[in-house]
């Protein structure tokens, strides 16, 4: 078995939800009596202090199960009027309540009370607890439909979309059906956000484009225009998913809607479609998806360009893709209008990195200068209107034209290091550093425009250097380039890191900065640059300060109008706080603060690991990187330092396995697996969304299946492995982890088991391997050599790449019923 480590990027966003709990108490009765402390605690909740209540809140709830207990019986015992201190009780069995509750809870939701019904419907929706499930769905349903106060209707919806079980899915569907416009966009996005509800999804969009019939609903617009952007990720997860005009009329028919949300939506669900498509590797299908829709008369340019990006996506065909870079700017004309121009921007960009993707880099700059030439006449004639839409478009420009530069930056490299010399001239470096420089002035031209429309400030390089469109991306992700070899592919990379680093040393760590001779007037430029960056920086921080004043002065004003109730519920919800405390941080943040370092030398000590099989190159880069973050106290100051100090240690635990020194490797990794739960623990504490903690979550999972194939095929521990793996599948039960599920409980021999678990997998990319070890375990050797022979000619396209996997391969003890096989002598090369 074999687990490939992904770079997942940070996301900073805040949310509101918290206080979910991590664990399960056993079962158990209510208490009949409660310790004498808790009750006490418990009666301040009747007195009309609201702080004083609260504080007992915060104070009862570190007690956990036994207070939240106490409140239960109490709320259920009292008198049923409504009364101050039957919100807080329940409010407190929301918070700090455990399984053992769940009965009780179900007992309380006829309380006259609507905030009780509320924090019960909170209670019961936590996706923490495995029991009572159809109970707690046809609780929440109930709510749903029946209760008389808004609140707690949309909070049984929204709750059964939290618990993410098939029996809330189906409650979910059948609530479209009846609710009002605004309480069924709730059941929508619950849908839309459940991977396992694509059935649903899938009819609900179709039925919003089918024929009117006797008997036939249509799906309303607001719905659709909810849905279809999960229908194209789930076309694209489904085996064969877009290949039918079925599964392509929404699409087709969604961008020609008189309903601009459903357009817009429609839009989404296409880009959806094509970059799930191009991240499972199935670029032959998106290629005869896009025909297709050509036929249908979906938009031209769109398909061409997507046509463009995806034949330079896994075996890149530089062809290919620039046939329909030319033809894509032959179709815009020569027109003056804004969207045309625009479509011309991309055109002359895919040809540019067409022609590079080739090895002909001195024929990329015509095209690519031209589509800077553009772009600049774009931004100069930008309107200064305080439109969001306009700078929306305004942001898209301003990346667009930093990745230009950053392109001409790769050029520069490239060029430089293929006329034969082993180290760039001082005139290329200088070179380099200016293009670099430009670069980084419209990153931070792109994040005061975005601080200005939004509550945030920090933003970094990864998602320009990352970018689909980056051309470093395309040298460091695509293994299939073959006008490029890998020592090449690193080189750019490098030079264009150590340039980054000369340029803003705090956004690069993990390199060296190039050691400059400059002259005065070099010296000069460098340094009113620099005046200008920080200029920039303080704009944003102006506007970002600004920004959340004027959101506390809303508060200010509702508080004024509402009194001491809405002061109240604006403490409860802690909103009004974490505002106050974000507004103080954000005036003392010093300026060099308001970025965050870029993890591109996490993404180089990848390719350095995968593709050259150099691991112990690529541990002492990101020993490098660590080192530096340290030394500036991002990875003790942030939360994203954490995160960051995690994936580091899984890289340096990936390239001890990679060196066979598993006991090494282990320690590195247990490392990483404890501080990402800290950082679960800390987002929580913080109020971070759901979202962020299940990528957290995601990210421990990987770190614990890497501690599980350690123990499997590098220690021979089997009980230790299928111990990790348990902890890493209670995270994450998404295919992956169902085949590698399957694959334990083959080696288990339990084979049926095995065989339920594999029935409704899709097989991609990510799975061969996996699946070829599972089918191995079961006997069924055709499947496995099937999926083998999959896994090298799809996903190891390099020769490196594939004698590495070759050899983890023959020591694999998952395929060792294969050995013997001539097929698969042939295939790893034994």
């Amino acid at each position: 078995m074999k687990i490939s480590l992904p770079i997942l990027l940070t996301c900073a966003c805040l949310g509101l939800l918290s206080g979910l709990s991590q664990g399960r108490a056993p079962f158990g009765r209510l208490p009949e009596t409660a310790p004498d402390s808790i009750r006490a605690k418990l009666a301040v909740f009747d007195t009309a202090d609201a702080r004083a209540a609260q504080e007992a809140l915060e104070a009862l709830a570190l007690l956990g199960e036994p207070a939240a207990r106490a409140a239960l019986d109490e709320l259920l015992d009292d008198n049923p009027e409504p009364t101050h201190g039957r919100k807080w009780r329940a409010r407190l069995v929301a918070q700090a309540g455990e399984g053992a509750n769940l009965a009780a809870a179900l007992s309380g939701l006829d309380d006259p009370d609507p905030s009780v019904r509320l924090e019960l419907a909170t209670f019961l929706a936590r996706p923490g607890f495995g029991e009572l499930i159809e109970e707690r769905v046809a609780a929440l349903e109930r709510l749903a439909i029946e209760d008389s106060n808004t609140a707690v209707r949309r909070r049984a919806i929204a709750g059964l979309g939290a618990l993410d079980e098939d029996a809330a899915l189906r409650a979910l569907n059948r609530i479209l059906d009846y609710a009002s416009p605004s309480e069924r966009q709730i059941a929508a996005r619950g849908l839309a956000r459940a991977w396992r509800a694509r059935p649903f999804v899938m009819q609900r969009v179709r039925a919003g484009f089918a024929p009117l019939s006797k008997g036939t609903r249509r799906t309303s617009d607001d719905v659709l225009a909810l849905l279809l952007p999960a229908y194209g990720r789930m076309l694209a997860e489904q085996p064969a998913g877009g290949e039918t005009a079925l599964d392509r009329v929404p699409l087709v028919l969604g961008l020609r809607h008189p309903n601009p949300q459903v357009q817009a939506a429609a839009g989404a669900g296409f880009d959806a479609l094509v970059r799930r498509l191009r991240l499972l590797a199935d670029e032959e299908r998106t290629l005869r998806i896009l025909d297709a829709m050509d036929a249908e008369g979906f938009d031209r340019r769109v398909l061409l360009y997507e046509r463009s990006l995806t034949s330079l996506r896994g075996r890149p065909d530089p062809l290919r893709a620039l046939d329909a870079a030319q033809e894509l700017r032959e179709l815009c004309g020569s027109s003056g209008d804004v969207e045309e121009r625009g479509w011309r921007v991309s055109a002359y960009y895919l040809e540019a990195l067409a022609r590079f993707a080739a090895g002909d880099c001195s024929a990329a700059l015509a095209p690519l200068a031209e589509a800077g030439r553009l772009l600049d006449g774009l931004l100069a004639e930008r309107v200064d209107e305080a439109r969001p839409e306009l700078d929306a478009i305004v942001l898209d420009w301003l990346h667009q034209r930093s990745r230009v530069h950053l392109f001409e930056a790769v050029l520069r490299v490239a060029l430089a290091l293929r006329s034969g010399a082993s180290e760039m001239e001082a005139a290329d470096t200088l070179a380099l550093l200016e293009e670099l420089d430009r670069m980084h002035l419209f990153e931070l031209e792109a994040q005061l425009v975005a601080t200005e429309n939004q509550l945030t400030v920090m933003s970094d390089l990864d998602p320009t250097l990352d970018d689909e469109l980056s051309p470093l991306n395309l040298m460091i992700e695509t293994p299939g380039l073959s006008s490029w070899t890998v020592d090449e592919r690193l080189s750019v990379a490098r030079h264009i890191a150590r340039g980054i680093r000369t340029v803003v040393p705090e956004e690069m760590p993990g390199f060296e900065a190039f050691e400059l001779d400059l002259d005065e007037e070099a010296a000069d430029v460098l340094a009113k640059r620099n005046l200008t960056r920080r200029g920039l920086l303080g704009q944003a921080k102006k506007a970002y300060v600004g920004a959340l004043q004027s959101e506390l002065n809303k508060f200010y004003n509702a508080l004024e109008l509402d009194g001491e109730t809405m002061q109240r519920e604006i403490q409860r919800q802690g909103e009004f706080q974490r505002l106050v405390r974000r507004l103080q941080f954000a005036r003392q943040q010093p300026l060099n603060e308001l970025r965050f370092p870029s993890t591109l030398a996490l993404r180089i000590s990848g390719l350095l690991r995968e593709e050259a099989a150099r691991p112990r190159e690529a541990r002492e880069l990101v020993q490098a990187m660590r080192a530096d973050l340290e030394a500036d106290g991002t990875l003790q100051s942030s939360y994203q330092g954490m995160e960051i100090a995690a994936r580091i240690d899984m890289s340096i635990g990936a390239s001890y396995m990679d060196e066979d020194a598993p006991r090494r490797s282990e320690i590195e990794l247990e490392k990483a697996v404890e501080r990402l739960e800290e950082f679960e623990q800390a987002a929580r504490e913080r109020g971070f969304s759901q979202a962020v903690i299940a990528r957290i979550r995601a990210q421990r999972s990987t770190a614990l299946v890497s501690l599980a194939v350690n123990a499997n095929v590098k220690l021979n521990e089997p009980d230790r492995a299928l111990a990790f793996f348990e902890r890493a599948y209670e995270l994450r039960q998404d295919d992956f982890m169902k085949v590698l599920l399957a694959c334990y409980r083959a080696r288990s021999n339990e084979d049926d088991a095995a065989r339920r678990l594999l029935r409704d997998v899709r097989p991609a990319p990510d799975l061969f391997y996996n699946l070829a070890c599972t089918y191995a375990l079961l006997g069924e050797a055709d499947k496995a050599l099937q999926f083998l022979r999959r896994e090298f000619e799809e996903n190891h396209v390099s020769e490196t790449s594939r004698a590495k996997q070759q050899d983890w391969a023959r020591e694999d003890p998952d395929l060792s019923s294969l050995r013997g096989d001539p097929r698969f002598v042939a295939i790893t090369g034994s």
